[in-house]
């Protein structure tokens, strides 16, 4: 237990908001964009396809970085036509139960075991549109509930084969370092950070946020307080572009200053290894 493919899908993520931003600064090769083309395969096939919309991203790259406006729109088309179609291959025999309500318990026959199987009911996606209001108050609820689940197996609370959690204060820690990696060092060159960029990044966080939930209603017995399902770790891909949104050149520091940073997070993944230690093998 604990092995999933977000070990995969997380630094695929990654490497497809590098590049987009990348893209952002300097031209990118034909190599870098056939790369991104593959990337796209990946977004499309995983999670039910809810990180495609990080390929929205590609509007922000300057036309001049892709060869010209046509090819600009050319290329990110493809990327959304190669991310659509993966997610069509991909979950084409499971549309039905995404949005199919099981209204009373039913009894099933599992074409793969030969077993019977009983379903007891639960929300689908199509909640979302035939009780829209509802579905927003199951969110708020759910995220003001949750939140320090969120935040905390987001971060690392907790080993996979151990419910133990870690202190709060070595998260604490971790988070602090996030806000330090997006000040701005004096000796790099100038950073641009538009405040339309901002508004279009934070405003696909926010569907991120959404759209997990709503595909996990799938997972959320009906009459359920909040929804079921939805992990800290599916939040990761989104941590760069959160940081993206609160870069600030306010907070400006020489490289000196910033090598300080090193030595934090050695300190802290120090104590956060031993604190582990000290759940798994009980030590006192």
């Amino acid at each position: 237990t604990g092995v999933t493919y977000d070990a995969v899908i997380t630094p695929v993520a990654y490497l497809a908001t590098a590049l987009i931003l990348r893209g952002k600064q300097q031209s990118l090769s034909n190599k870098e964009q056939i790369l991104l083309f593959g990337l796209s395969a990946f977004l499309g096939c995983s999670k039910g396809g809810i990180y495609i919309p990080i390929l929205l991203l590609l509007l922000l790259i300057p036309s001049i970085n892709l060869g010209g406006s046509k090819k600009k729109m050319r290329d990110s088309l493809i990327s959304w036509l190669v991310a659509g179609g993966s997610l069509i291959l991909t979950y084409r025999k499971s549309f039905h139960d995404l949005f199919y309500v099981y209204e009373d318990v039913e009894t099933v026959h599992n074409v793969v075991t030969g077993a019977e199987m009983t379903i007891t009911p639960v929300y689908s996606l199509g909640y979302v549109f035939t009780n829209p209001f509802e579905f927003i108050k199951l969110l708020v609820r759910t995220i003001i509930e949750r939140m320090d689940y969120y935040v905390g197996s987001m971060i690392g609370n907790r080993m996979a084969w151990t419910d133990y959690t870690t202190n709060w204060l070595i998260i604490a820690g971790f988070i602090v370092m996030l806000v330090l990696a997006v000040s701005w060092e004096k000796s790099d060159g100038e950073i641009i950070a538009h405040s339309w960029e901002r508004v279009v990044i934070g405003g696909i966080i926010c569907c991120e946020i959404i759209g997990f939930h709503a595909i996990m209603l799938v997972e959320t017995k009906v009459g359920a307080s909040v929804i079921s399902g939805v992990q800290g770790r599916y939040f990761l891909p989104f941590v760069p572009l959160a940081m993206f949104c609160t870069f600030s050149k306010s907070r400006s520091r020489t490289k000196n200053a910033s090598d300080w940073d090193w030595c934090i997070l050695a300190v802290l993944m120090t104590i956060y290894i031993f604190d582990i230690i000290t759940i798994v093998y009980g030590i006192k």
